[in-house]
């Protein structure tokens, strides 16, 4: 199984991806692979989705938008 980890330029804290999160990440950058992307920004945002029949916190991932 092939896992995607995002590393993040500001702390040593790595985020490991779930298929949702590997894809999405591939999908806002234009990318076919998350692993495609090194230097690139996203937005992280924490939200809840139903998993297993329950609804958990979670983590989604956005464009990165300039402030």
């Amino acid at each position: 199984m092939v896992v995607a980890i995002l590393r993040f330029k500001e702390t040593e804290k790595e985020l490991i991806l779930n298929k949702t999160n590997a894809k999405g990440v591939a999908k806002v950058l234009g990318e076919s692979r998350a692993s495609n992307c090194p230097g690139s920004k996203v937005t992280l945002k924490p939200t809840q989705c139903e998993a297993f029949g329950e609804i958990v916190d979670c983590i989604r991932v956005e464009m990165h938008t300039a402030s």
